[in-house]
């Protein structure tokens, strides 16, 4: 691997906001010995499941690798293959002038398979669309990397 770039990752925001919302979910739950209520319970199980996935999405990628070939979460290990793109979006606002640094937190790319596949933090593909999460790295430098291996 001659040509490869290295972003590393850093998720703070989505590891402390999903730990609050895993003690609000827990919280919750202690309320439900107190006092029945659907609302309380629906209330419960949502901010547990949405805070967990907030801690698996900051857990699962600390590096992204992008080589001639692939784009690599690490450490969960998910791949995706330049071979597998078709066309990337790029949102219009991304080469203005007065864009904030690393405001680019995802991008969606048409790619030539149709599967389903869920990678917390990664990777979100569901029949031709996918949807690569670069927030928390340089998303400036990682859209100048990707333009040289996908067309827009």
């Amino acid at each position: 691997m001659a040509n490869q770039e290295v972003f590393q990752v850093s998720r703070r925001l989505n590891m402390v906001t999903g730990l609050l919302l895993a003690v609000l979910g827990s919280l919750s739950f202690g309320l439900l010995f107190f006092e029945w209520s659907t609302r309380l319970l629906i209330a419960a199980i949502g901010l547990l499941a949405f805070g967990a996935l907030l801690l698996f999405s900051a857990r699962n990628v600390s590096r992204i690798i992008v080589d001639d070939h692939s784009i690599k979460f690490l450490p969960v290990g998910a791949e995706f293959h330049f071979s597998e793109m078709q066309r990337m979006h790029v949102p219009s606002w991304a080469d203005r002038f007065d864009t904030p640094p690393n405001a680019l937190g995802s991008l969606t790319i048409d790619t030539n398979t149709e599967k389903f596949r869920f990678v917390p933090g990664a990777i979100i593909q569901w029949r031709n669309r996918c949807k690569l999460n670069f927030q928390g790295c340089d998303g400036n430098r990682m859209l100048s990397v990707l333009r040289r291996h996908v067309p827009e």
